[in-house]
């Protein structure tokens, strides 16, 4: 039996409100309004089985299910939640249980579960009465921002929350939104916004109750809220002008003061892991900080596991770093699979986990790149990701110095990567990368006086053929000064990843010899055609393959050259200076460099470039020329470079 899940809507309120209304479960997330206010983040489905209520979401990426509600066969609703989870390609995860429940599904499950607490998601539950007199010694403090508030301002007006209200307390939200500059704040801010706008629309469907405080006419904060159960109150929102010293503190004791009195308990819900938010809700003396738990069943790996021989926990990383992709970049599940089927190994693989969870990752991609005729080791930095709540905490400047060592350690001489967007440049700057110039390969080899072009489906080309064209490729990027290589089996995942974004390509071939001489792929971009990479023996070649692909795909529109910038970091200087000796027999001078933390020694090293040599000057006296690490690819790159195009990221 398959379960049947639908969109949570208004309409499932009583359905929910049935689970809800006289349970003991004290959870911020059972409370219809915030079912329904977040539901166009979480994509939120609901479903009602056997006596059980059931939830199914996505939560940073994660395919999840709350923890279930209601009484029957635990055992079997368990296996049919992970039935279904199977069937969307998903390990089992469940979130928001309880420290009894956690237990409880443990004790009836035969499924092995990793159990990870959620700290930053443990709820703040608080005694109404305790809220509303604020009485005793330890909540002095309290008192003391409530009494100057009334001293600063004696007229000041509490009032419910009314329809009338609402753009006023929108308002303020937005004014209280616009403050929010912090990196990685913006999205969590904007999602809220959208939540608060959805609650309010449906003030009274959602059975909300607010409240509003005004100093000489004007919103200086307002709040409100929904039941969780009968005898549980959730405060869903607070917003406050700040400028209007105590105005939190205030709102919060009128608001309590003025809920029904059936609400013995207040529920003021997690602090995200931010410490000053956790620090402020503990300064309130909850009676409960309610943890919560996430459980992973690994049942639903095991076959993953067996026949590749990972761990459950290198599965359950590698799932948690899918979702963090996703939720970072948006890409689709298509590129997702193929990516983490054909590119992913888990020693790659650089990641930061808080309680169990992986909050910032990326990738240290293995790669061949071609030095002037000679090859080198390096790694590119693909899917550089930090959950959105996480940024601005230096995770991923900590992730990348990390990586660092390990790239050092594997014997790879450069990190290359291609920042998202350019507001990132700087980022990497702050870590030793340089931008690269750019290079191509320019020279004609040989004119093909006649041609045939022809278009080629990606995921039809044969092995031969990819063969081929792999020698091809490998042979235009060689006669450039520094290019990234591609290898056959590489080119396959490239041509699939073309393939599922509906793009094509076009081979040029002489009608003399039959031997290739032009490659050229292309995706669909805006209404027109992004060339991806275009390889020629000469000019002529590669304007015929563009000419002939912009009258079939776009002939009223030129084909778009892609363009972004390429960074790299030099992570053994040694050994890339004696790359450039040996490119460089006729070099004899000597050089400084500086801030090489990664050979275990930052103090400044002298270099003899000499004869092809490159050797390392046990005693340092002036230096003829003197560059930090993150310079030298100014020396070491001077003829341009490196190329880097099918980057698969």
């Amino acid at each position: 039996m398959a379960l049947s899940f639908h969109t949570l809507s208004l309409d499932d309120r009583d359905l929910i409100l049935k689970y809800t209304r006289n349970a003991d479960l004290q959870n911020c997330d059972l409370a219809f309004a915030n079912l329904y206010a977040w539901q166009f983040l979480y994509q939120t489905e609901v479903t009602e089985w056997n006596g059980f209520l059931l939830f199914r979401f996505y939560a940073d990426g994660h395919l999840a299910y709350l923890m279930p509600l209601g009484q029957g066969n635990w055992r079997e609703v368990i296996e049919l939640m992970h039935q279904d989870a199977c069937l969307l390609g998903h390990p089992l995860l469940i979130l928001g249980v309880t420290e009894e429940m956690k237990h409880y599904i443990q004790g009836i499950c035969s499924s092995k579960f990793v159990i990870n607490p959620n700290r930053e998601y443990a709820d703040y539950i608080y005694l109404r009465e305790n809220l509303a007199t604020l009485a005793g010694k330890k909540l002095q403090p309290k008192r003391n921002h409530t009494n100057k508030f009334r001293r600063l301002y004696p007229d000041y007006e509490y009032r419910p929350l009314t329809r009338e209200l609402i753009p006023l307390c929108l308002q303020l939200d937005e004014e209280w939104a616009a403050l929010k500059t912090v990196p990685g704040e913006q999205r969590a801010v904007e999602s809220e916004k959208k939540a608060i706008r959805r609650a309010l629309e449906h003030f009274e469907e959602l059975g909300i109750i607010g409240g509003t405080l005004f100093v000489d006419g004007k919103l200086v904060a307002f709040t409100y809220g929904a039941p969780i159960n009968d005898s549980t109150f959730d405060v869903c929102v607070e917003k406050a002008d700040t400028t209007y010293e105590g105005a939190y503190a205030m709102i919060n004791q009128e608001f309590v003061n003025h809920l029904p009195e059936q609400y013995r308990y207040i529920n003021r819900e997690e602090d995200l892991g931010i410490e000053g938010l956790r620090k402020a809700k503990l300064s309130y003396m909850p009676h409960q900080v309610l943890m919560k738990y996430s459980m992973w069943s690994s049942c639903s790996l095991q076959g993953k596991c067996a026949c590749e021989m990972r761990s459950d926990d290198e599965l359950h990383v590698e799932w948690q770093t899918r979702a963090l992709w996703k939720l970072c970049f948006g890409d689709s599940d298509s590129f997702l699979d193929l990516f983490f089927s054909k590119k992913y190994k888990p020693q790659n693989n650089s990641f930061i986990r808080k309680d169990g969870k992986v909050v910032s990752a990326l990738q240290r991609l293995p790669y061949r790149m071609n030095y002037a005729g000679l090859d080198v080791a390096v790694a590119y930095v693909a899917g550089a990701s930090t959950l959105p709540e996480q940024r601005g905490r230096g995770l991923m400047t900590q992730l990348l110095a990390e990586a660092h060592e390990r790239m050092y350690q594997e014997g790879k001489v450069f990190s290359l990567l291609i920042p998202a967007n350019e507001g990132l440049v700087d980022f990497y700057a702050r870590s030793g990368y340089a931008c690269c110039s750019g290079v191509e390969d320019t020279e004609d080899r040989h004119s093909v006086s006649s041609l045939s072009v022809s278009c080629e489906d990606p995921v039809q080309i044969s092995d031969e053929l990819r063969e081929e064209m792999a020698d091809f490729m490998e042979q235009a990027y060689r006669r450039m000064p520094a290019a990234v290589l591609h290898d056959a089996d590489d080119l396959q995942v490239i041509l699939q990843d073309l393939s599922d974004s509906g793009g094509r390509v076009w081979m040029a071939r002489g009608e003399s010899n039959n031997r290739l001489c032009g490659v050229l792929l292309v995706l669909p971009q805006d209404k027109g055609w992004l060339v991806k990479e275009c390889l020629a023996t000469d000019r002529t070649v590669a304007a015929r393959m563009k000419e002939t692909a912009q009258k079939e795909l776009c002939p009223e529109k030129e084909l778009a050259e892609e363009t972004y910038c390429t960074q790299i970091k030099v992570i053994r200087v040694s050994d890339a200076l004696k790359l450039y000796a040996r490119v460089h027999p006729e070099a004899d001078f000597t050089l400084e460099v500086t801030e090489d933390s990664l050979s275990g020694n930052a103090a400044p090293a002298t270099y003899l470039i000499r004869g092809g040599q490159c050797t390392r000057l046990e005693t340092c006296g002036p230096a003829d020329c003197r560059y930090t690490v993150e310079e030298l690819p100014r020396l070491l790159f001077a003829q341009g470079g490196p190329y880097m195009r099918l980057m698969l990221n």
